[in-house]
């Protein structure tokens, strides 16, 4: 199989797992990273799909996202990966000069926000842009799955803290070249909100 890439933008303000102290300019956005929020959407979709059986799951996504004991079926890789930036009070968080009770603060919570210095952890901006390059399997019950987790982490999901509260949320802009599937296709697909109402 060949290498597809998914453009991806940075939809809402992403904080990783970096030391707040560190301030380097490794990147927040890691492969590891991603296979982990797509197993967990992964187990989200699977029992829609077929896969009721603990032990099935298991297999299941032991062949798709690889094990210590099996090797990943499918690879992905990053490119041009983004950098965290360190604001303690961006405009984004908002609120009457970023003092007093504001939504963003609220939902940022004790983690990410201090009252005095404001945002305590560096972060990728919104608008920022990254490649991900994913090359399937030559199993299409496998690829399938994949693809199915790859679209609810995209649709529903994001990276950061599993209490990231809609922060890091990631949305697909294009996919160049590679593998044709119909969940592709959806990906970039605009929806009204008839149709996600639907959905």
């Amino acid at each position: 199989m060949i290498w597809t890439t998914l453009r991806l933008r940075v939809l809402t303000p992403l904080f990783s797992g970096d030391d707040p102290k560190a301030m380097d300019v490794d990147s927040p956005i890691r492969v590891p990273s991603i296979r982990g929020a797509l197993r967990f959407w992964f187990r989200a979709v699977a029992a829609g799909h077929g896969v009721t059986n603990i032990s099935e799951l298991w297999k299941a996504e032991q062949q798709i996202f690889g094990s210590t004991n099996l090797p990943s079926s499918i690879a992905l890789r990053l490119d041009n990966q983004p950098t965290a930036i360190s604001i303690g009070k961006p405009d984004w968080v908002g609120g009457p000069n970023h003092r007093g009770p504001h939504g963003a603060h609220y939902l940022l919570g004790q983690g990410l926000w201090h009252f005095q210095r404001g945002l305590t952890r560096p972060f990728v901006p919104p608008a920022t842009e990254f490649s991900l390059r994913i090359k399937l399997s030559n199993d299409t019950t496998t690829n399938t799955r994949f693809l199915l987790a790859l679209w609810a982490w995209l649709t529903y999901g994001g990276l950061g803290a599993r209490t990231r509260r809609g922060f890091g949320q990631i949305a697909c802009t294009a996919v160049d070249n590679g593998a044709t599937h119909p969940i592709l296709t959806d990906l970039v697909t605009p929806r009204t909100a008839r149709q996600w109402t639907k959905l």
